[in-house]
């Protein structure tokens, strides 16, 4: 149905149709009735010209208030081919549109296609997750409890390994009081043992000093390399191996079974390898001594066990140990046992109260130790120079002990010996 404006188009079109129309017959019939003309025609031929301007006039008046009462009649008229061409381009647009849809289409059938198959695979994955879940739970369970034993399992195996320490310590114990008993056996036996003892029970042999926190490989070579010097000191101390093996030492020691409560020997690697255990365990260094188990005669071989002792910084360089007030009028002799009992009576026990390691030194006592072990470093000159200064000043001096440079567990104790006039404060 029409709208409302080109409905008032008609009723304006017909209005004015009718009005040019009228207007041309009235004109028409008076110029034929007054027999005039136009342009030199006769009257008959002017009324059929009026007439025919009149029509012409209707179809413009017509085209001209089309064309400004409606927008779409005033465009049909003058833009016409810019409209057929511009319809053309739209219908090549659909067209190219319609082709672009159906590849759209297609493209979308395909990727449905596609969202299917990877919805399978997606279901399956899911299905495939949920079995690995259940057995991942089942695993956690399992491991929960596994790790439970060996929570309890190493409970047990630090118990078992502080009563095997401890057994082994009753051990020792023991075989020395079964060396105590046998050397008084011996003495009630008539042919008594007239052989001397190259090393006592107890007695330090040796010591090493390992870095801790390695591999435990690379402390079981340094281990065998002491082993070796061990061997060595043994047999220059008279000691010699049994006849089925090839070693002045022995290593191997009896400790208690937990299970058959019997006295089982471990043997040499076992014990070598439990103190690489215990030095690979700490990150420091690890001092291991060695000394004799039983008093060991000549010929015999000597029975080693270990002892691991933590290095630390004891004393620093300049720090003072002792003092003592000399007379520098007495007599060398005098002057030098003074020295000598300032170095063993104050310098020593200070020492070794702070766990300074004696160095083995089984053949010759020393100015600050005995013949079972030096605790300090001095030599004979060092001492004879001191006196000397000490005869210069001629009169009462202070002589102070002081450490020479920084001093470990392991030692050695360097001591440097300061001479001073006593009026002069103290030093250090």
């Amino acid at each position: 149905m029409a709208g409302l404006p080109g409905i008032l188009l008609i009723v304006a079109l017909v209005l004015v149709s009718g009005v040019i129309a009228y207007v041309g017959d009235v004109v028409g019939r008076r110029m034929g009735r007054k027999r005039l003309s136009l342009f030199g025609l006769r009257p008959r031929h002017t009324a059929i010209v009026i007439s025919v301007v009149a029509g012409m006039l209707i179809t413009v008046m017509t085209l001209m208030v089309a064309m400004a009462v409606s927008q779409n009649v005033k465009d049909g008229f003058l833009r016409v081919e810019q409209m057929k061409q511009r319809q053309a381009d739209l219908a090549r647009q659909i067209s190219e549109l319609n082709e672009s849809m159906s590849e759209i289409e297609q493209a979308r059938r395909a990727a449905e296609g596609e969202l299917q198959q990877r919805q399978s695979e997606l279901d399956r994955g899911k299905r495939m997750l949920e079995e690995v879940s259940a057995e991942l739970d089942a695993t956690q369970g399992e491991l929960k409890d596994a790790s439970e034993q060996l929570k309890n399992a190493e409970r047990v195996m630090a118990e078992a390994m502080s009563t095997r320490w401890q057994l082994e310590r009753e051990i020792v114990e023991l075989q020395q009081d079964l060396e105590s008993l046998r050397a008084q056996r011996d003495i009630g036996i008539t042919l008594e043992r007239s052989t001397p003892i190259i090393l006592g029970v107890g007695q330090p042999i040796d010591w090493e000093l390992v870095d801790g926190g390695r591999s435990e490989e690379a402390i079981r070579e340094d281990l065998d390399i002491f082993v070796a010097r061990l061997d060595e000191h043994a047999r220059s101390a008279g000691a010699r191996p049994l006849p089925e093996s090839e070693s002045a030492i022995v290593i191997r020691k009896p400790v208690l079974d937990a299970d058959s409560q019997s006295l089982v020997f471990v043997s040499e690697e076992q014990v070598l390898q439990a103190i690489a255990e215990r030095i690979h365990e700490n990150s420091g260094g690890v001092i291991v001594r060695a000394f004799s188990v039983f008093n060991t005669h000549p010929g015999e071989p000597v029975r080693v066990d270990f002892e691991l002792f933590h290095n630390r910084l004891v004393f620093r360089r300049g720090e003072a140990l002792a003092q003592a007030l000399v007379d520098g009028r007495e007599s060398e002799p005098a002057l030098m046992g003074a020295l000598l009992a300032l170095l063993r009576e104050e310098v020593s026990p200070r020492a070794r109260a702070h766990n300074v390691m004696p160095r083995p030194n089984p053949s010759s006592p020393t100015a600050l130790g005995s013949s079972g072990g030096t605790v300090g470093d001095i030599t004979i000159e060092e001492l004879f120079a001191v006196v000397a200064r000490l005869r210069a000043l001629n009169g009462l001096a202070r002589v102070t002990a002081v450490v020479a440079a920084d001093t470990w567990t392991i030692g050695p104790l360097e001591v440097d010996l300061l001479v001073a006039p006593a009026e002069a404060p103290p030093s250090g």
